[in-house]
């Protein structure tokens, strides 16, 4: 397993507001790590009052593998009557 740790310096930040930094900067933290699969890792934010401080624990050392399928334009309007690509098919290759 593995550690991640953020720091995050910045001009002072106002006692009363370090503890909604800490808990928004966990919140979302988490909330990502669970749309891409790392929902075991456990996150903690730290703060003072010049420094975010975020550490992720028990990461794993490499993410699961996974598919996805994304749809591209239709046929008939991602290629010209030649067959060479459209700008629509070539915004989607990008």
């Amino acid at each position: 397993m593995a550690t991640f740790l953020l720091e995050l310096r910045c001009e002072e930040i106002p006692a009363n507001a370090l503890p909604g930094a800490r808990h928004q900067l966990v919140e979302l933290t988490t909330r990502q790590l669970a749309e891409i699969g790392l929902d075991r890792a456990t996150v903690t934010a730290l703060s003072t009052s010049r420094r975010l401080a975020l550490v992720v624990t028990d990461l794993p050392e490499r993410q699961a593998d996974r598919t996805e399928q994304v749809m591209g334009p239709p046929a008939r309007v991602a290629f010209a009557a030649d067959g060479t690509p459209t700008k629509a098919a070539e915004g989607f290759a990008a």
